[in-house]
């Protein structure tokens, strides 16, 4: 035997091993690409979830122009450690009603919806804004936009 020859034993070994650790990697990263992207489909679905409950809380305050119980409800939002900023907007586009988790948050942006679509988000690096048009007795009164940040 050759000096600095190995045994087939001893090469199968170390082809095991690298083998083995190769897949534990790929295992690793598989998990956290999963599970980054189930967190991030999971903050929509309760951002639309709340959307929703905003919105049809907000019916009778778009109806009756009453901009200090549609802040009350924004006001709600405030419970979830995502949500940044939500404004309530009418048909015509006029801000309604506004929530800031702070004064240094910036305002919410509006972007204009898809037509013929109640829901719609944007994901923009860690930001997520959705907007949902909410609807009364057939016809659209206002549009609630939520603004989150992806955090874990």
């Amino acid at each position: 035997m050759k000096p600095g020859s190995r045994s087939i034993s001893a090469k199968l070994m170390w082809m095991n091993v690298i083998v083995s650790a190769t897949v534990l990697v790929l295992a690793v990263a598989a998990f956290f690409f999963y599970d980054a992207i189930s967190f991030r489909e999971n903050l929509i679905l309760n951002l639309k979830t709340s959307a929703h409950i905003v919105g049809t809380n907000s019916v009778t305050a778009l109806l009756f122009d009453d901009e200090q119980s549609a802040a009350a409800t924004l006001e709600a939002l405030g419970s979830s450690p995502d949500v940044v900023s939500a404004t309530l907007v009418t048909n015509e586009g006029a801000t309604f009603a506004e929530y800031r988790r702070s004064a240094s948050v910036a305002a919410t942006p509006i972007p204009p919806m898809a037509a013929r679509r109640n829901d719609q988000e944007w994901v923009n690096g860690s930001q997520v804004l959705l907007a949902h048009r909410i609807i009364f007795q057939g016809k659209p009164v206002g549009t609630v936009y939520i603004a989150a940040e992806l955090r874990e």
